[in-house]
């Protein structure tokens, strides 16, 4: 009898095992059709138009800026290699349409945005979010120092004030986590 509570006790134990496996390997996959989702949100942009017929009359709407829409140009204009390439990730995870990252002209202490024309209300989000002053927001113009600003709405050039906070970038997945800190 003994032996039989014993061949008992073993299978229980292999059977415990296995279940133990198998619900380890299936609570660790990721669901299926399990997509990540990314939120991006919206800047109101408030415009204003004035109709003049009997007297002023004004009236205020409100417009979604479309950060995907936005093309954004980073360019270093640091000594601190890859603090572009940081930042347009960075952007990039945040929803705005970038463009390939750029080297500067020339090296800069503080940090630009500039807007072409039409988008004034893009750079100043985009400052805001960079934690850059108002006075950092400046129409695109040929003294830029970063060549290969066509095509780009806004362009950021990062100068030493926010090179240093070079951003890292966290990637979560289901059962891993890693991130990378730009060189």
């Amino acid at each position: 009898m003994t032996r039989v509570v014993a061949a008992r006790a073993a299978a229980i134990v292999v059977l415990a095992v296995a279940l133990g496996v198998i619900l380890l390997e299936v609570g660790t996959r990721a669901p299926t059709g399990f997509k990540p989702t990314v939120t991006v949100p919206t800047v109101s942009v408030p415009t204003t138009t004035t109709v003049p017929t009997g007297g002023a009359r004004s009236t205020t709407t409100t417009t979604a800026l479309n950060r995907a829409s936005v093309k954004v140009l980073v360019a270093n204009g640091s000594s601190v290699n890859g603090a572009a390439t940081s930042y347009t990730t960075l952007l990039a995870h945040q929803g705005w349409g970038t463009l390939t990252a750029v080297t500067a002209d020339a090296k800069v202490a503080s940090s630009v945005v500039y807007y072409a024309s039409g988008q004034q209300a893009a750079a100043a989000a985009l400052s805001a979010e960079l934690g850059l002053p108002s006075s950092a927001v400046q129409a695109l113009s040929p003294a830029v120092p970063v060549a290969g600003t066509a095509g780009a709405a806004v362009v950021v050039l990062i100068g030493a004030d926010i090179a240093a906070k070079v951003p890292s970038t966290t990637t979560t997945r289901p059962s891993t986590t890693t991130t990378t800190k730009a060189a």
